[in-house]
């Protein structure tokens, strides 16, 4: 059968491949992603305590305030602390009167 040197040889070769394989399937796509812009005028943050910014110094210092400030646009903080996925869902129709 085969020896110690041809085994590794054939690991080597299988190995190689796999990489290739995985690298072929992963860059080949000619796909170009695009951001399409939103028809929406609004931005929101929607979610738990951490976008109301619960234990922050100060309001200003949540990353929502920060992250508008450094966007120069204003951005609508629907944050309510203790949220979980269903209270989440529960409140989506507070969205309605944004255009997100």
């Amino acid at each position: 059968m085969f020896n110690f040197i041809d085994r590794k040889i054939l690991y080597w070769i299988t190995g190689l491949l796999i990489v290739f394989g995985i690298g072929y399937f992963i860059f080949s796509g000619n796909e170009e992603i695009r951001n399409y812009p939103s028809t929406g005028t609004d931005i929101v943050a929607f979610g738990d305590s951490l976008v109301e910014g619960v234990g922050v110094s100060s309001p200003d210092k949540n990353f929502v305030s920060i992250l508008s400030r450094k966007i120069g646009r204003p951005i609508v903080n629907l944050g309510v602390s203790g949220n979980t996925t269903g209270d989440g869902l529960a409140r989506l129709s507070e969205l309605d009167k944004y255009k997100p």
